[in-house]
């Protein structure tokens, strides 16, 4: 969880007594913008980290807005783990089987033993057998977007990144609104 406040509130009150009625529309407007800039923050942070592409971190992140009535925004992951497939993989083509080789994090790509290509229903995944018989079979998953999130090292950037832009974003708002 994700905690930001607006440092400069009791300043902007003052400066909008003339028009009390304006308060809350502009701090909206300031916590929807942060909320924006912190959600492309987040990929962008956690795409510095992992080799999650774009597109598969993104589908799983969801922004709820605030109103005048409702001051609060949220930023929201949620879904299972992503596919070994959703990270950087080698061999690039399902057809060249041997040693394929999966980097979730940033570095070197790690070597599955064993391991082979099945395209299905729900697209290509890396498996794995369970014991020396054909089947069972097993996929293989890395962490879940909302866990590559609570990395502390991607929260702590989130943070800092909401509180600066909040500031800034309230500061333009009051401007915005007092004509200057």
């Amino acid at each position: 969880m994700i905690d930001i406040s607006l440092q400069h509130a009791d300043r902007i009150i003052r400066e909008l007594n003339n028009t009390p009625k304006a308060i809350p529309g502009v701090l909206s407007r300031a916590i929807n913008r942060t909320a924006a800039t912190v959600k492309t923050q987040a990929g962008r942070s956690v795409r510095e980290m992992y080799t999650v592409k774009s597109r598969d971190f993104a589908s799983t992140i969801s922004t709820t807005k605030a109103s005048a009535g409702n001051l609060e925004a949220t930023i929201k992951s949620e879904g299972s783990p992503l596919k070994l497939t959703q990270f950087a993989y080698s061999p690039g083509s399902p057809k060249q089987r041997p040693n394929i080789r999966v980097a979730v994090k940033k570095g070197a790509k790690k070597k599955i033993g064993s391991a082979f290509f099945v395209s299905a229903k729900n697209g290509l995944n890396i498996y794995t057998r369970v014991s020396k018989n054909r089947l069972p079979i097993q996929g293989s998953f890395g962490p879940s977007a909302a866990q590559m999130l609570a990395n502390e090292d991607i929260v702590k950037t989130l943070e800092e990144k909401g509180r600066t832009e909040l500031g800034k974003r309230a500061e333009h708002e009051l401007k915005r609104l007092i004509g200057g």
